[in-house]
């Protein structure tokens, strides 16, 4: 049997997508905060997240998310800690890009922090999400800033803006493991793990990177006014970073 060359969804009845949905608490968790309870679709290339999904009463289809294709446009888009188990930052670019393509007022993407790898490597220390099998895809600010800004060169996005959310202070905290942790650890806890020395850090950490892509030019306040992100790192708008 030949490949499909599309994954078409009848868009009509959706206000947002939740790509790489997992198990549906994306679709429940954004559809309530920007008020698009129950118009919200899941997309997985996993039959058994869609299946899950589903059982958990969300609607989901199986779709390979680069070959989608619509009826009509959606209002927005969500990857909630979905892109780094996508294999390359080139794959990325090419889901990002649909899902710019696709919706009409914003694209809101979270991830896990790994830029302060190289830190907590020199103190001896690993986040436990950048040392996981399904994480392939590490992308720092920096590779998602060179991703978006030629989007927003080329007109595909009005501006987008990168933030850093919840701030880690110290080694005490549990996402953080040393570095004899095996791979494939969750949270780090004195029955399972090794004692950790506790420091305080000396460089902003954060456990979250999130970007806001405003499509329509009129997002960005309304989604810093629901999620109140403590820092900016970089708006599109001015190229100036706020940390």
């Amino acid at each position: 049997m030949a490949e499909v060359d599309t994954c078409f969804i009848d868009s009509r009845n959706y206000e947002f997508f939740d790509f790489g949905c997992s198990a549906g608490g994306s679709l429940e968790r954004y559809g309530k905060m920007f008020q698009a309870e129950g118009k919200g679709l899941g997309l997985d290339i996993n039959p058994q997240k869609v299946k899950l999904t589903k059982e958990k009463g969300f609607n989901a289809e199986v779709c390979d998310i680069t070959k989608l294709q619509l009826s009509s446009k959606v209002r927005f888009c969500i990857m909630h800690h979905f892109l780094e188990h996508v294999p390359s930052v080139h794959d990325v670019n090419k889901i990002v890009r649909k899902a710019c393509s696709v919706a009409d007022d914003f694209v809101l993407i979270r991830q896990p922090y790994f830029d302060a790898d190289p830190y907590l490597f020199s103190h001896g220390f690993k986040f436990f999400w950048s040392h996981w099998r399904g994480h392939p895809n590490n992308m720092t600010l920096l590779e998602l800033h060179n991703m978006l800004m030629p989007m927003a060169s080329e007109g595909l996005i009005k501006r987008f803006s990168l933030y850093g959310l919840y701030l880690v202070t110290s080694s005490e905290d549990a996402a953080i493991h040393n570095l004899d942790s095996k791979i494939d650890q969750h949270e780090w806890n004195v029955e399972e793990h090794s004692q950790k020395k506790i420091i305080d850090f000396t460089i902003p950490v954060y456990r979250e990177v999130m970007a806001i892509i405003d499509l329509s030019g009129n997002a960005t306040e309304i989604i810093e006014g629901r999620i109140k992100p403590p820092v900016k790192f970089f708006t599109s708008d001015s190229s100036i970073t706020n940390c």
